[in-house]
């Protein structure tokens, strides 16, 4: 048996936990692009007296995030089932339903799905800056709103203890100061994996014919921003899960250590492909090495998040559960419905990338 997660549980658990890390890494992916993008909108919408001022950034954002948040929601479909293959906990299911706060997710998302859409308006663009600041500052609340609920969430399945106390404050998702590092990791990430999807969605050789135009440059710096982030936040938490032997224990296992590695992997990349001289040749290689540094991120945070909550929730009396589940079959069903679904996802974002051209 491997030492590295998930390949240290019985074999078909760590099946089970491969699909739950993956799932969610694809979903974390989409993500970070809509709280990048809901936070470059918000900021925007407030620098800017002009919404009709020259921002390839801004237009390419505002043009994809409805896209993004229905990619994002459709993505977390497959990690929540399989959540409830693996840990077989009642809470993940009827725990939604028990909570107004939990419950109030849904329309939250709802909501800044059409004020992203309303965003996308030509109509938009000819609201005077109050308007316009108005509802990109709502869209960011309702998705900070989600991204907080489900930090709780996250919180109440590694702390059973707590299962019953879910009448807290509404702004109470756990442990303030892990809180605070959870999110800060996840921010600092979701800026480096939004701009890498950003350099990659407007193209090459560069943004308004020249790798180093004013789009690019600003680009550029919101990836350093996002690098120092990301090594601030990092250190940050640990300063933090030192106080708790249990979950820093958990974090700093052997079997979490190449989810680390990839992750400063990712950020070195990141710190490489920066552009810092106009080589158009070289742009399309920069974006590509980014968008991989993206996803190595996203991996690399699904599979730390997983670890940990396996240490917590993961129970002896499950895996025969997953061995007797995995005997029933179906599995050549998923990997066909996988397949159809992976090749319509890959149809829909070449044809909307072709009609982009077209346009452009």
């Amino acid at each position: 048996m491997s030492e590295v997660f998930p390949f240290n549980f019985p074999v078909e658990t760590a099946v089970y936990l491969f699909l739950l890390t993956l799932s969610w890494a694809l979903h974390f992916f989409f993500v970070g692009y809509v709280v990048a993008g809901s936070v470059y909108l918000a900021a925007a919408s407030l620098r800017r007296s002009n919404s009709g001022d020259a921002d390839p950034i801004e237009a390419v954002v505002r043009d994809w995030m409805p896209s993004a948040l229905g990619a994002a929601i459709t993505a977390g479909v497959a990690p929540l089932l399989f959540v409830q293959v693996v840990y077989q906990v009642e809470f993940y299911t009827a725990g939604l339903l028990i909570s107004t706060r939990f419950m109030l997710i849904l329309p939250a998302l709802i909501t800044a799905f059409y004020l992203f859409y309303v965003q996308k308006t030509k109509r938009f663009a000819n609201w005077r800056r109050p308007t316009r600041a108005g509802i990109a500052l709502a869209a960011l609340a309702c998705v900070f709103f989600v991204g907080t609920t489900w930090m709780r969430v996250h919180w109440l399945t590694v702390n059973k203890s707590s299962w019953e106390d879910l009448g807290n404050p509404p702004l109470d998702f756990g442990n303030g100061h892990q809180a605070l590092a959870r999110g800060g990791v996840f921010f600092a990430a979701a800026i480096l994996l939004g701009s890498a999807v950003v350099r990659a969605q407007l193209g090459s050789p560069g943004i308004g014919g020249s790798p180093l135009s004013g789009a690019a440059r600003r680009l550029s710096r919101i990836m350093g921003f996002g690098m120092a982030a990301m090594i601030a936040a990092l250190a940050g938490a640990a300063f933090v899960y030192r106080a708790w032997p249990g979950p820093w224990m958990a974090l700093t296992a052997r079997a979490d250590q190449p989810y680390w590695v990839l992750m400063l992997v990712a950020v070195l990349i990141f710190g490489v492909f920066i552009p810092s001289r106009p080589e158009a040749a070289r742009a399309r290689l920069r974006a590509r090495a980014q968008l991989l540094a993206a996803f190595f991120i996203a991996v690399a945070l699904a599979g730390i998040r997983e670890g940990l909550r396996s240490r917590f929730a993961m129970m002896s009396t499950l895996h025969p559960r997953h061995f007797s589940l995995a005997e029933k079959g179906g599995w050549a069903v998923f990997a066909a419905f996988a397949a159809v679904n992976a090749a319509c996802i890959a149809a829909a974002i070449r044809i909307a990338r072709s009609r982009c051209e077209r346009q452009a």
